[in-house]
């Protein structure tokens, strides 16, 4: 698939579309040390437009939050630093620790706040100054820290992976989901819950707002079957073939916009008027539901 056909919808709805950017190597060249990185004036005129016409603009960056909205340097744009960890809400605490460590080492050190680099590209003896860092390295296990070898460095972050929970596709900060075009008649307006079902019946999406009428998380049930979460309402009349018929042309592309009437698939005196329309990029079947309880 080509660039622009995987651009079109962002392109069509900037209004209701984010753009996510990496810094180093993306905006900014690759330089031999990070401070002496520069996003060029041209890049800083593009991200002033694209600010100007999309809802969201950001970055996220390895870099400290700080030094990355120095690089950046253009007001209206989100910018959050290593890797998104500023985002936890132990963020404070988990700094401290980084801090305590760094006292600890003493070694010359590039300091984000949440994370410690360790760079030995251009020291004399490149041999010697890794068998130093891998010290370091077994220190910070030791400590609880987590030590991640780069081209060259040797990072130092908190262990924060098993306490993180997935990350949901409905992002929470900005409001924004997944981005996807579908027919007019099929499309859901800002205030219609939908879900995201592939060719092999698998739950690819869920919005906030189906999320929430259907009391589920959408990082619970993505690769579920269809079938485990909504059901025809009336299947020992019309039958599930009939809904999965619709689902599969949906997401081969091939299908029509079509009207049927769903439950929860273990509740009963639920009512869900829904449409089911094909979607994409990538093809999928988009399920828009409206909540009619009896």
């Amino acid at each position: 698939m080509e660039a622009a056909e995987l651009l079109a919808p962002l392109a069509d709805a900037p209004g209701r579309s984010a753009l996510i950017l990496d810094v180093d190597g993306t905006l900014a060249p690759i330089a031999p040390r990070p401070e002496l990185a520069s996003v060029p004036d041209a890049t800083r005129g593009e991200l002033i437009r694209l600010a100007g016409r999309y809802l969201l603009v950001a970055c996220v960056s390895g870099r400290g939050g700080e030094d990355a909205r120095r690089l950046v340097g253009v007001d209206g744009i989100e910018v959050v630093g290593n890797h998104g960890l500023e985002l936890d809400p132990r963020a404070r605490e988990l700094a401290a620790e980084v801090a305590r460590f760094r006292e600890l080492v003493g070694l010359p050190v590039e300091d984000k706040t949440l994370s410690l680099t360790y760079h030995y590209r251009e020291a004399d003896d490149e041999a010697g100054a890794r068998e130093e860092l891998e010290k370091v390295a077994e220190r910070a296990k030791a400590e609880g820290l987590e030590p991640r070898w780069g081209r060259k460095v040797l990072e130092i972050r908190p262990p924060v992976e098993a306490d993180i929970q997935p990350a949901t596709r409905v992002c929470t900060r900005c409001g924004l989901g997944l981005i996807v075009s579908a027919p007019p008649d099929g499309a859901p307006s800002p205030h219609d819950p939908f879900l995201l079902v592939d060719g092999q019946l698998a739950v690819c999406g869920v919005s906030r707002l189906a999320e929430e009428l259907l009391m589920l998380k959408e990082t619970d049930v993505v690769n579920s079957h269809i079938g485990d979460l909504l059901v025809p309402a009336d299947v020992e009349i019309s039958g599930s073939d009939s809904l999965i018929n619709h689902i599969v042309h949906a997401a081969r592309g091939n299908g029509e916009t079509h009207h049927v009437v769903l439950r929860p698939a273990r509740e009963f005196g639920i009512r869900f008027w829904a449409r089911i329309a094909p979607c994409g990029p990538p093809k999928a079947a988009l399920l828009v539901l409206a909540d009619g309880r009896d």
